[in-house]
């Protein structure tokens, strides 16, 4: 008898700490919970990395090089005088096609010989520029080819789900309030970070008893099905009317449209609505849309980074380069 209640209290005694283990499984393995933490409150940019301009895309990279640690990277990348990441100098070269996109073109969390457009540039030995900046949404993104074009052939335009807002921003208000109100937004993001950053382990610690207090966050089958729940068809529309405004910069060109969204959450539906979209409001444009839903998986992604890992990138150039 002694023995069995020795048995029952070391079982009553091991309960709690068992329970507590299988719940933060739980929340690490079955739910978005640590993507939201580490989005929200510990993921580093280098801000210094980071200049304003007078152009309509608002900001760029410091020329130099520029080095960012995260908890699943240490990249070191480099900026030529443009501002972007071209380690070869091809900002005095003329290329032949030209990348634009956000981070997810730029190459957030790969080295500078892991980018698609590098792979590309290697393999099929075609002079490539990438224009793609962190967080540039389709209009910015199409400001920097205006301002940066030359005698390319082939844009390669990369897609994420976030652009949407802003490219419903652009369309309901003129240039100038537009970049008047990107610009703003930018410094006061900036200025957010900056702040957080200074309160050190305050804030992640802050966002995770909140979120656990009240239960915000989602399953990880949820999470992952945000991709079929996007509103594809206005994001497509608002896309192709944006491009459409610059018909002028890609006419003889040929234009080709990928998504990269994050943590892979890419639409099934992308190719079909960015397709109909562009043939209604960018009729005439020599372009192709890839279905990136059909060759990147939720582990070409980071775990906790919403960006393509180095295999990401390297599916991506597989996908694109028989179109060069």
């Amino acid at each position: 008898m002694t023995a069995l209640k020795s048995t029952l209290f070391r079982i009553v005694a091991v309960l709690p700490v068992g329970l507590l283990i299988l719940g933060m499984a739980f929340l690490a393995w079955g739910t978005d919970f640590p993507q939201r933490l580490y989005l929200a409150a510990i993921v580093n940019f280098n801000f210094d990395c980071v200049e304003h301009v007078e152009e309509d895309y608002v900001y760029r990279m410091r020329r130099g090089f520029c080095e960012v640690a995260n908890l699943e990277y240490r990249t070191a990348t480099t900026h030529d005088k443009n501002g972007r990441r071209n380690p070869d100098g091809a900002a005095d070269a003329d290329y032949e096609i030209v990348v634009i996109g956000d981070s997810h073109a730029y190459g957030f969390g790969v080295d500078d010989a892991e980018t698609f457009s590098q792979l590309l540039a290697r393999e099929r030995r075609k002079r490539i520029y990438n224009l793609a900046v962190g967080s540039y949404s389709t209009k910015r993104e199409l400001a920097s080819l205006v301002k940066h074009t030359k005698n390319e052939k082939i844009i390669i335009l990369q897609y994420c789900d976030n652009d949407y807002r802003e490219n419903l921003a652009a369309l309901r208000t003129d240039n100038a309030s537009f970049v008047s109100t990107v610009r703003s937004n930018w410094r006061m993001i900036e200025e957010h970070y900056r702040t957080g950053k200074e309160k050190g382990v305050i804030v992640p610690l802050f966002f995770a008893a909140r979120s656990l207090k009240r239960l915000d966050f989602q399953s990880k089958s949820a999470f992952y099905a945000e991709a079929e729940r996007r509103d594809i068809a206005g994001e497509a529309e608002a896309f192709a009317r944006v491009v459409a405004q610059y018909k002028n910069v890609l006419t003889g060109k040929k234009l080709i449209v990928f998504e990269s969204s994050a943590h892979g959450k890419n639409a099934r539906g992308f190719k079909a609505a960015f397709d109909a979209a562009l043939k209604t409001h960018a009729a005439g444009t020599d372009f192709t849309v890839l279905d990136s839903s059909s060759f990147l998986t939720h582990d070409d992604y980071y775990f906790l980074d919403d960006h393509p890992t180095k295999e990401g990138h390297r599916k991506i150039a597989q996908q694109l380069a028989p179109l060069l």
